[in-house]
């Protein structure tokens, strides 16, 4: 299963698509590249969004660049200088920041959304970090989980690898994961409890990464993996650079430990709350999407989920199930500006470009959100049907359904396979899931929602996962 993330390029002319002006003689290759990475590291770690009723969301690079100054500590000196970009190139984690949460809350802790219903976990590892053997890796986990064990009701027990376990371990090379990104980047991800069952208390470690133990040099292992788990915890990201749950790597000392606030984080979460622990202590809060009883569309495009409703889109994570769009959704067209009214479907495909299918007509936008000149097409001309109800890519693939079939189409020729359609029936071996108002892709698993329920089946198997029918809001709305 492939997911992927947007490609902004950056086109320059007398001044930069950041705001600022150009020197004469314009930007070095450098400056460039810089501008570049910056504007993509601003935008996938939460910088460039905010919860609020804006209609698209977002705010301007300037105002991101000064809430990062700002949530990592840095000099306000809205530039990309020299100790801006050592921290944009800092090794760090994948999740977001919760800058917003800070800004408009001014919130002592951070919270990823909620916390174990049972105090006796078990974990396991899987897979190997480079250049470290099973037995330093598995010390060093067991030596991470020590540090929470004196502040929290909770014990931690490591089973074996094919025993079941509430806590799962992977170390991922970026060849056989294409979320991890190679070394040096993001060293991992984490999803906390009650968050949504994807990747309920799993951590996904980039196995890439010269992990270091004991040792100045290199990505030291034991900060790193007490992250995790911080997250997988219910801990949030924190400006507070003393705690674990600072965004960054931190270097290695001798002398690791949980800081004050994670101590007293972890209080709040586990140590005699009154909040019952078989819900979460956080959540998205009321809006709109939590009444409705349907969705016209759902998708994840660049690790966020989007619900579609009429002519309205809400954003949110898709680990903590914050909001990043207005409570009362915001237009789809302050994004898609041809899309008037409702949209059938909407994913992103392996080009990373946008389809979108609505009245009978196929539209694709490009990386950067324009439309492509040759759109809209006929669906009738392409060989899809009109009113489509569920839509997805798997590499270079797009899969479209409705009433119980399913068509094919190449992404790069956008033809469609001589053989399509095909019955979900005889594809999958599920009479159950028929009906659909909308399907997605997560992590290794196929999402198919109707009306307020949704089953998910193994990507790999194309068969149901054995988890059940849910409740999509509760496990991914935050309501």
């Amino acid at each position: 299963m492939l997911v992927y993330s947007t490609i902004l390029f950056l086109t320059v002319f007398s001044t930069s698509c950041f705001g600022r002006v150009i020197p004469e003689g314009g930007l070095s290759r450098e400056e460039v590249m810089n501008l570049k990475l910056a504007f993509s590291y601003l935008k996938r770690y939460g910088y460039m969004y905010v919860n609020s009723g804006k209609t698209d969301g977002t705010v301007d690079d300037s105002t991101a660049l000064q809430r990062f100054q700002e949530f990592m500590g840095l000099p306000a000196t809205d530039r990309y200088d020299e100790a801006t970009m050592s921290v944009i190139n800092h090794p760090r984690c994948g999740l977001v920041d919760p800058v917003d949460s800070y800004e408009h809350m001014h919130q002592s802790v951070s919270l990823l959304g909620g916390r174990w219903n049972k105090t006796e976990l078990t974990y396991k590892i899987r897979g190997s970090a480079s250049g470290l053997s099973k037995k330093q890796v598995a010390a060093t986990v067991r030596e991470a989980f020590d540090l929470f064990t004196p502040h929290v009701p909770l014990t931690f027990t490591s089973v074996a690898k094919g025993d079941p376990s509430d806590i799962e371990i992977h170390f991922r090379s970026q060849n056989k994961d294409p979320q991890m990104d190679g070394a040096g980047k993001s060293v991992g991800r984490a999803y906390p409890p009650l968050a949504g069952t994807v990747n309920l208390g799993k951590i996904f470690l980039d196995a890439d990464e010269d992990y270091t133990i004991g040792e100045a040099r290199g990505i030291p292992l034991l900060p790193v993996v007490a992250h995790e788990i911080g997250h997988v915890l219910g801990l949030g990201h924190t400006p507070n650079s003393n705690s674990i749950m600072t965004p960054c790597v931190p270097s290695y000392s001798p002398n690791f430990e949980l800081s004050q606030e994670d101590i007293e984080t972890l209080s709040l979460l586990y140590g005699g709350s009154s909040r019952s622990a078989a819900h979460p202590v956080a959540s998205a809060g009321n809006h709109a999407l939590c009444d409705m009883t349907s969705y016209d569309a759902v998708t994840v495009m660049d690790d966020f989920l989007y619900v579609f409703k009429d002519d309205k889109y809400w954003q949110l994570s898709t680990t903590t199930a914050s909001l990043l769009t207005s409570a009362e959704g915001d237009l789809i067209m302050s994004v898609w500006p041809e899309i008037e009214g409702d949209v059938n479907i909407i994913y992103k495909n392996s080009l990373d470009h946008v389809v979108v299918t609505k009245g009978g007509k196929y539209y694709e936008y490009d990386a950067t959100g324009i439309l492509f000149p040759w759109a809209p097409l006929s669906l009738r001309d392409l060989g899809l049907p009109k009113n489509a109800e569920a839509g997805y890519s798997i590499q270079e693939n797009g899969y479209i359904i409705r009433s119980g079939k399913l068509w094919l189409m190449n992404e790069v020729s956008r033809t469609v396979h001589p053989d399509s359609p095909k019955s979900i029936r005889r594809l999958w071996g599920v009479d159950s899931i028929n009906n659909m108002d909308s399907a997605f892709i997560l992590g290794d698993h196929l999402y198919i929602v109707n009306g307020q329920d949704y089953v998910r089946l193994d990507v790999n198997t194309a068969q149901l996962d054995g988890s059940g029918t849910r409740n999509f809001a509760e496990d991914f709305l935050g309501c």
